[in-house]
C-alpha cells in the first residue's frame, strides 16, 4: 500500500507534464523530477526519493540547482519509503525548509457510501472539454488568495492529454446555479485510485457539495475496477476523510527552498 500510494503521487505530478511539450519529466529509479516551466510549486516537484548514502548529497544538489538556475519555485515530497533515512536533514543542508506535513490515508472503494443523494442545486460533471477544463482550474486557482495564475497556465497547457479518452486523470465538477463551485481529481495508477485537488469554494461549503463530489469521483473508480482509494490529508481535512472511511496508513513532509 505505501509503495502504491507514493507510485501514484509521483504519477500525479508527472503524467500531464510529461505528455506535454515544453515540460520537463526526469522518471529515475531514485527520483522523480518534475518542471512544468511554471513559477508554481504545485506543479514543479520531486519525489519518490530513494538515493543511497554515497549519492544522496549529490542529486540532491543537482534537483535544487535544476530549479535555482531557472528561478523556478517547487516543492520536495518525503514519503515514509524515501530514503536515505536521513533525508530530511540532507534537505535542510541543502536549502530547504520543512513546510507541511499531510497524512496517507486509505480506503476500500467498496466499503464508502453510496453517493445516491446529491446535495440540492448541485450538479456533478465529469470534466469533458476546454471549457470545463477552464473551469475546473479556476476553482483550483481560487484555492490560494490571492488566485494563482499559473494553475490555468498549466490546465490550458496540458489539455490534450488531459482530455484524451485513456488519461489517467480524471477531473470533475460541481456546479451550483450553472457556476463551477467544487473540484476533485481522481488518479487511477499504480493500482490505486488517488484523490487530488479537494477544492470547495469557500461560498459553497458546509452544503455537503464536497463530499457527494468525492463520492462520485470514487464511485467512476470503482466502476473502473479499482477498489482502494488514497490521498494525502491536511490536519484540517483529516477528521473529513475519516468519517467517510478514510484510516491513516502513511504520512508525507514537503519541503520548499528557503
Amino acid at each position: 500500500m505505501l509503495e502504491a500510494m507514493e507510485d501514484n503521487l509521483a504519477g500525479h505530478f508527472s503524467f500531464l507534464p510529461g505528455q506535454t511539450e515544453g515540460m520537463l519529466v526526469e522518471e529515475r529509479s531514485d527520483l522523480v523530477l518534475v518542471d512544468s516551466g511554471l513559477p508554481s510549486d504545485t506543479f514543479n516537484a520531486v519525489c519518490r526519493a530513494k538515493l543511497g548514502r554515497e549519492n544522496a548529497a549529490r542529486r540532491i544538489e543537482a534537483a535544487v540547482l535544476h530549479f535555482r538556475r531557472k528561478n523556478l519555485s517547487f516543492s520536495w515530497w518525503v514519503g515514509l519509503l524515501c530514503e536515505p533515512a536521513t533525508l530530511d536533514e540532507e534537505l535542510k543542508k541543502h536549502g530547504l525548509s520543512f513546510a507541511e506535513k499531510e497524512v496517507g490515508m486509505a480506503a476500500d472503494i467498496s466499503r464508502l457510501p453510496e453517493p445516491t443523494t446529491i446535495p440540492d442545486g448541485l450538479k456533478i460533471r465529469r470534466v469533458s472539454d476546454e471549457r470545463e477544463l477552464s473551469d475546473y482550474a479556476r476553482v483550483i486557482a481560487a484555492n490560494w488568495n490571492p488566485t494563482d495564475e499559473a494553475v490555468s497556465a498549466f490546465y490550458t497547457r496540458v489539455a490534450t492529454p488531459a482530455l484524451a479518452s485513456d488519461c489517467p486523470a480524471r477531473f470533475f465538477l460541481g456546479y451550483a446555479q450553472g457556476k463551477p463551485v467544487a473540484a476533485r481529481e481522481c488518479f487511477l495508477y499504480a493500482g490505486v485510485a488517488g484523490v487530488y485537488n479537494v477544492v470547495t469554494l469557500t461560498t459553497a461549503r458546509r452544503r455537503g457539495f464536497g463530499r457527494a463530489l468525492t463520492l462520485a469521483a470514487l464511485q467512476e473508480a470503482r466502476e473502473a475496477g479499482y477498489s482502494t482509494a488514497v490521498l494525502q490529508a491536511s490536519d484540517q481535512g483529516e477528521s473529513i476523510y475519516t468519517r467517510l472511511g478514510f484510516v491513516e496508513c502513511s504520512a508525507f513532509r514537503e519541503y520548499k527552498p528557503d
